[in-house]
């Protein structure tokens, strides 16, 4: 995978779309973010997506896929707040000076990058 990050940096490759929380939240919090993303260390553009209904929030995936689908079609509508952040290439002044002891490079730059998103959204971060 890191092979196919570094492809799409240069321009090789389809850019890689990966959700690093692996699952939709509650619309107010942010989990903690799978490695995959960020291990490589290559460059992320981070996207938010913020759902709003006042009926029935499609981030409720606790019910199974027939129950939800049939929910969400009966709304009568929805929004979605999608934001397209800078690109982020992490370097040696990121990691000098983002890095907390003990911490590994990837670790640092999903924390961060967790962060930022959750102050674009205006959302708690929740482990």
């Amino acid at each position: 995978m890191i092979e196919n990050l570094q492809k799409s940096e240069k321009g090789e490759e389809r850019p890689l779309i990966l959700y690093p929380e692996g699952c939709t939240t509650n619309n107010t919090e942010l989990v903690t973010f799978r490695r995959g993303a960020f291990f490589g260390l290559t460059s992320v553009q981070p996207i938010t997506i913020n759902y709003y209904s006042p009926y029935f929030s499609p981030t409720h995936d606790i019910l199974d896929v027939f129950s939800q689908a049939l929910l969400l079609m009966c709304q009568p509508y929805m929004t979605a707040h999608i934001k397209e952040l800078p690109v982020f290439k992490p370097n040696d002044y990121f990691f000098k000076n983002h890095v907390k002891e003990g911490e590994e490079k990837w670790m640092a730059y999903m924390r961060v990058i967790r962060e930022i998103m959750a102050e674009n959204l205006g959302f708690k971060l929740s482990e």
